[in-house]
C-alpha cells in the first residue's frame, strides 16, 4: 500500500519537471520536425505528444529509481 502511494505521489510531482524539461528541449523539437517532418513546435510552443513523451520517460525513470532502491534496501 505504501509503495502504491509513493508511487502515485512521485507520477504527480513528476509532473512540473517534465514540463520544465519539455520547454528546454525546444531546440531538440526543432531538430525532430526539421529532420523528420514531425509537428514538434507550434506557434505556442512544443506540441501535446512532446510534453506527453517526456512526462512518460520521466515519471518511468522517477518510478524505476524508487523500486530499485526499496528492493535493495
Amino acid at each position: 500500500m505504501r509503495t502504491g502511494i509513493l508511487i502515485i505521489v512521485l507520477c504527480l510531482v513528476s509532473l512540473p519537471g517534465a514540463i520544465a524539461v519539455t520547454l528546454l528541449l525546444q531546440p531538440f523539437w526543432s531538430w525532430i520536425e526539421s529532420q523528420f517532418g514531425i509537428e514538434a513546435i507550434g506557434h505556442s510552443g512544443p506540441s501535446s505528444w512532446c510534453y506527453i513523451a517526456v512526462y512518460v520517460i520521466v515519471a518511468i525513470s522517477s518510478v524505476s529509481a524508487l523500486l530499485i532502491f526499496r528492493r535493495r534496501s
